[in-house]
């Protein structure tokens, strides 16, 4: 208890904001303790592709639950109308808390915003653990364009694959990837100019991170670099202009995010457009330029920005394998597209 503070015998009320209540007992009624099991209460309006139906007391039933069965673990997603619940059980109890965490990142991929967990219960061996949070109203939380289509009965493989791929791709909780998707997501809430820049500075970020291979020059250019810089060492100029001519002919030999997706278009990977409007759009938004007034510039602008977005997409599903149906932002109705795997293998491993 604070120094200097009492409480009279009438009592006192202390009001407060309560950020989090933690529990924690031991398990019990549990016949196999080797199992983990978790519930989750997320607060909010989610579409989730219903693949049963769950039948009311009274008679009838609704369409509202999604059953999914993911790296060996059971899931029973519902729509409470405004919230979702999740239970997830493993049998062989190698579920731990980072799963729960990274499985969050996942679905909030798919919805397109963050997805807060109000109440939280993980049981495993002898321990349950229980917490019930506060959530911020003031924090924003619109919803960005999702990279799959999760409404409909017919979409729940593509629901499915996704979560699955993503949860074998990336072992632990708050990897890079999802870091930059996270502020793209805050970006998008203060606007599309905003939104801009990050989405450009992400693919960049996602590129030397996980794409830096594809950046190399080939050889051709390299040797012509070092017969360059051989070239440049006999001429009489000044020492400081010299100086910059070999660095920026040394830089040549770097990897570079711009090389590592024309390469990646040339391959058949990514859409060279989305490539064009990245540079475009990086340009744009690195110097700071006004938008136009005029509606086919700001149509255009807003074209490019959700090409980079698609194109954001797409490193990421290449990343984790994902072989279903995304939503194609590059092209006019967002109509669904299938990607090319076969990247290299150290690539995948990276």
């Amino acid at each position: 208890m604070p120094d200097g503070f009492s409480l009279p015998a009438t009592g006192k009320i202390v009001e407060s904001r309560i950020r989090s209540l933690y529990c924690e007992n031991e398990r019990e009624g549990v016949v196999n303790k080797a199992s983990s099991f978790f519930f989750l209460i997320i607060p909010g309006k989610h579409r989730i592709p219903c693949n049963e139906r769950e039948e009311s007391k009274g008679g009838g039933w609704t369409l509202n639950t999604c059953k999914l069965n993911i790296l060996g673990v059971d899931f029973v997603i519902k729509d409470r109308e405004n919230s979702l619940t999740v239970r997830a059980e493993d049998p062989a109890g190698s579920m731990g808390e980072s799963f729960k965490e990274r499985f969050i990142e996942a679905i909030s991929i798919v919805f397109g915003k963050l997805c807060p967990v109000l109440y939280y219960s993980y049981s495993e061996n002898n321990t349950r653990r229980t917490v019930l949070r506060s959530i911020s109203r003031n924090t924003p939380n619109q919803k960005i364009a999702s990279p799959i289509k999760h409404h409909a009965p017919w979409e729940v493989s593509n629901f499915q694959e996704f979560i699955e791929k993503y949860l074998n791709s990336f072992e632990v909780k708050h990897d890079a990837f999802f870091g930059y998707w996270h502020k793209i997501n805050r970006s998008w809430q203060g606007g599309i100019e905003s939104a801009a820049l990050t989405i450009t500075t992400a693919i960049e970020g996602i590129i030397k991170h996980y794409y830096s291979t594809y950046g190399f020059p080939d050889d051709e250019i390299v040797q012509q670099a070092n017969e360059a810089k051989h070239l440049i060492k006999q001429l009489v100029i000044g020492e400081r202009i010299k100086s910059r001519i070999q660095s920026n002919i040394g830089q040549v030999k770097s990897s570079s995010p711009k090389n590592a997706l024309y390469r990646l278009a040339d391959e058949g990977k990514v859409d060279k457009a989305m490539v064009d409007a990245w540079v475009s759009l990086r340009n744009k938004s690195a110097h700071a330029d006004s938008l136009d007034e005029d509606i086919g510039e700001l149509q255009s602008y807003i074209d490019d920005i959700y090409k980079c977005q698609n194109l954001f997409n797409i490193l990421l599903l290449l990343k984790i394998g994902f072989d279903g149906k995304y939503q194609d932002f590059s092209r006019e109705g967002w109509p669904e597209n299938s990607l090319v795997l076969d990247l290299e293998e150290e690539d995948k491993e990276s």
